[in-house]
């Protein structure tokens, strides 16, 4: 299994709007039950 590490720094003054991403990446995965480690 290959794994990946990805990092990405973000604006502090699109903080709302990262977590909004970020939260939709989670839900979309849930929802497509994919079993995957993930961190934030």
């Amino acid at each position: 299994m290959k794994r990946h590490l990805i990092r990405y720094k973000t604006k502090p003054e699109r903080a709302d709007e990262n977590e909004r991403l970020i939260k939709a990446v989670f839900e979309e995965l849930r929802a497509t039950n994919r079993r995957r480690a993930y961190a934030i």
